[in-house]
């Protein structure tokens, strides 16, 4: 900053007498330099304050440019932000569709599985009823041949006697024997 010129008044006597010679004595400043001083002062005091205003603009064009970088950082972070959630939502649907596919088709497997199981299981229990049937099929004929050679409600008296007759004829063999 420019220093301002003081002008420097002399000092006024008390006496008249005194101050007339005072004025007498004390040079004569024209107003026309008084006016070029003052000019020069006022001009020093708008250059300093021109100057300022040029620092004032000057530091805050450069406060605005570190604001608005900020403020560009910020957005790029909001954005980077709301694309990692937006990736992370896109991401965890790939995922799902992709685990509820490998789940369709575990579960298409199984029951493939299943269906294959249940055939063996239905084939094993048909084979093993056919051979069921056929072994009580031969039981029934063995069963039905014992029966047929049983006698008959016709044939007992006569067996009876057949039988009594055989007794005696043992039973007279003993006694002979004896």
């Amino acid at each position: 900053m420019a220093t301002t010129k003081q002008i420097k008044k002399p000092v006024a006597k008390r006496t008249s007498a005194k101050r007339i010679s005072a004025k007498k004595a004390a040079p004569r400043v024209s107003v026309k330099k008084i006016e070029n001083t003052v000019n020069e002062a006022i001009e020093d005091v708008i250059e300093d304050v021109n100057e300022a205003i040029e620092d004032v603009r000057e530091e805050a064009t450069s406060i605005f440019a570190k604001v608005k970088d900020n403020f560009s950082k910020t957005q790029d972070n909001y954005k980077q932000t709301w694309l990692a959630g937006l990736g992370l939502i896109g991401r965890s649907a790939d995922e799902v569709q992709a685990r509820y596919e490998q789940m369709t088709e575990e579960r298409q497997k199984f029951v493939k599985e299943l269906i294959a199981r249940g055939e063996k299981v239905q084939d094993d229990a048909s084979s093993r009823i056919e051979e069921s049937r056929a072994t009580l099929e031969e039981r029934l004929e063995e069963a039905k041949s014992r029966v047929s050679k049983l006698p008959t409600f016709k044939n007992v008296p006569d067996m009876l006697k057949d039988v009594s007759d055989r007794l005696e004829t043992m039973s007279k063999k003993m006694k002979k024997a004896a």
